[in-house]
């Protein structure tokens, strides 16, 4: 089309679609400007999944998040790799500890007498390393819940997660190791019948059969019984509609209430019962070991609360591990026969690792004494711990012990330390592939499909703000290696 003068009209503009339309302010076209996107407030934050840095279940960390693997900030497993290292040196410990009881022959102990027989007399007090660690690991999800304002998963959903983690291999072995020892039927039934509901360590008679350290793991079951209990205490607290200081309170509570039991249990133990110290049922009770799972919930409260940007001086962590390892050796020295001497040696035992641990898991990240345990070897170890706790016992009664390969001499001990460490790791690392592994998986996936994947995650959150706390973070797991 062309004017008078020959001048083409030019084309009318298109005026483009919604969807084409600049997203700023325009006075011809009236567009509005799209609303910025809500910051969600912390407590809507995704944190840590629970199911991503405990695995759920409290177990230690896995070997691909090993100091040596480059940890960065925010990595929660990464941080605390270093309790696998502590929970794999602990139960190298307490096979080197049944090493120096099974060499007990002519009615002599090895080093009988000496500094070092005292010492590795006192090695079965590592358990509460392991208790510890699991107060810690357990209690580490919940406290970043509180902190940040959401909801605790039910007691039934915290139930199943660790039934799930920890039955199959302890069922598993419990059975083969019973159907071992009572080659004829009906056999010990009341034995199996206690094992299998947890309830040996009420029986002074029958604590150690089957598998002698599966009583712990017995203890640990009350503990996760407890645990179910205070998850819906607290959802019933609506502890996020609470300031956040009295959160932290109310976190503190549980905790104390077992540090409580334990010590009226030791001086109901001591001076009304009078227990000597093979009444078994006294000291390897839930009761006896109530505060060490205590402590670790303190020390979960205070890594959520602190988290990794407020750590211990590094002097003051070291100075606290000497005096918690003076503590320790004290109590191995004050060790007796005798009710008074054995609750002064389950006190002193329980605050000295205690100590070492908070000075351990509060310290640097980047200092020598974490960096250490966090090396993938000691890592692996704790991986594979809760096999190894399970299966050295029997490997050294049915095995070495029945075909002579080791001797009770107390001068055979280093023989039988050096090779009882080296089969339990072997069986429980094969163990670990063939039970544990599939155990885990099938945790795992019943949670997805129960609850659904994790939804993200952040590293430990600072602290300083009302949800944050890094915590969860830090959580990683160890299983309980009973």
């Amino acid at each position: 089309m062309a004017t008078a003068h020959g001048d083409r009209i030019p084309p009318r503009p298109r005026t483009p679609p919604p969807s084409e339309r600049p997203s700023t302010p325009d006075a011809a076209h009236g567009d509005r400007i799209p609303p910025r996107p809500r910051t969600p407030p912390p407590s809507e934050r995704p944190s840590t999944p629970d199911a991503e840095v405990t695995g759920g279940d409290g177990a230690a960390p896995s070997t691909r998040v090993a100091a040596g693997d480059g940890a960065q900030p925010g990595n929660a497993a990464a941080e605390l790799a270093d309790l696998g290292g502590f929970r794999g040196v602990a139960a190298v410990s307490v096979i080197v500890f049944h090493a120096y009881q099974f060499c007990r022959g002519g009615g002599r102990t090895p080093y009988q007498g000496t500094f070092f027989g005292h010492v590795l007399g006192a090695f079965d007090g590592m358990i509460s390393w392991f208790f510890l660690v699991s107060g810690f690991l357990l209690f580490l999800p919940m406290a970043t819940r509180v902190r940040d304002g959401r909801t605790q998963r039910s007691a039934r959903q915290t139930l199943l997660r660790r039934g799930l983690r920890i039955l199959p291999l302890y069922y598993t072995a419990l059975i083969v190791v019973w159907a071992a020892r009572n080659p004829g039927l009906p056999g010990d039934w009341l034995d199996l019948l206690e094992h299998l509901t947890f309830t040996q360590v009420f029986d002074s008679r029958r604590v150690f059969y089957t598998i002698g350290p599966a009583w712990s793991l017995a203890v640990e079951v009350f503990f996760y019984l407890y645990l179910a209990l205070v998850a819906a205490w607290l959802r019933r607290r609506r502890t996020h509609r609470v300031p956040l200081e009295h959160r932290w309170r109310l976190l503190r509570r549980p905790a104390y209430v077992l540090i409580a039991v334990s010590a009226v249990w030791l001086g109901y133990a001591a001076w009304i019962v009078h227990a000597q110290h093979d009444q078994w049922a006294y000291w390897f009770c839930p009761q006896n070991y109530a505060d060490n799972f205590g402590f670790g919930m303190l020390t979960a409260i205070a890594y959520v609360r602190w988290g990794r940007e407020r750590p211990l001086p590094a002097d003051l962590a070291c100075a606290l591990r000497f005096a918690a390892g003076g503590i320790i050796i004290v109590a191995a020295l004050v060790r007796g026969n005798d009710a008074a001497s054995s609750a002064a040696f389950s006190t002193l035992n329980s605050v000295g690792f205690a100590l070492l641990f908070a000075a351990s898991v509060l310290a640097p990240r980047e200092s020598r004494w974490r960096r250490f345990f966090a090396t993938p070897v000691f890592v692996w170890l704790g991986m594979i711990s809760y096999s190894v706790y399970l299966w050295h016992e029997p490997i050294l009664l049915l095995v070495l012990d029945r075909y002579g390969l080791v001797s009770h001499a107390p001068s055979a001990f280093p023989w039988v330390a050096a090779v009882l460490v080296a089969a339990g790791v072997l069986g429980g690392w094969l163990s670990y592939i063939v039970l544990e592994q599939p155990g885990r998986r099938l945790a795992i996936l019943v949670s997805r499909l129960r609850w659904g994947p994790p939804s993200g995650r952040s590293g430990p959150p600072s602290g300083r703000s009302g949800a944050a706390v890094g915590g969860a973070g830090g959580a990683r797991p160890v299983q309980p290696v009973s």
